[in-house]
């Protein structure tokens, strides 16, 4: 869903919608699964931009970090953005911008002024996600030989450690 800062009055949008999300790319060309996003959310126009702030609910089908079987992943987060007019002078590119801590809670729309909540609910499962998603403590993970997943099934490779 696509909303257009040109378009809000100044009361704003008050939404609660359900996403269709793309699988998003991850690690080694592995995706994630994302179903039942829905996000709820109020949009306000500021300071030429926007703040949306609001709360996203998805599962995300997250592949194990040992044995690469994808399992759910409950996102329940809440956010609270300014989105501002795009950068008119971007800056050469390889040029180091220095922010300050306050920049960490600002994202920029599009060319078009333009918020995409898709990508917004993207960002926000790629923020809840853990560093090293397991499905479970004890997973055994990938044979380092056959490559064999030793939850489900024994290895029989004659490579011994």
């Amino acid at each position: 869903m696509i909303v257009r800062a040109g378009d809000l009055q100044p009361e704003g949008l008050l939404l609660g919608e359900q996403l269709e999300l793309e699988p998003l790319g991850y690690d080694g060309g592995l995706e994630i699964g994302v179903v039942g996003a829905a996000v709820k959310a109020r949009i306000l126009p500021s300071r030429g931009g926007l703040v949306c702030s609001g709360r996203l609910e998805a599962t995300a089908l997250v592949p194990c970090s040992r044995c690469l079987e994808p399992y759910s992943f409950p996102v329940a987060r809440d956010f609270d953005l300014v989105y501002l007019p795009p950068p008119q002078d971007p800056g050469e590119a390889g040029q180091e911008l220095q922010i300050t801590r306050d920049d960490l809670d600002v994202a920029y729309l599009t060319q078009e002024r333009e918020l995409d909540l898709n990508g917004l609910a993207a960002e926000q499962i790629y923020l809840a996600l853990p560093m090293k998603p397991l499905c479970s403590e004890e997973c055994r993970g990938l044979c380092q030989f056959c490559g064999c997943n030793l939850n489900t099934e024994l290895c029989r490779c004659s490579v011994t450690a």
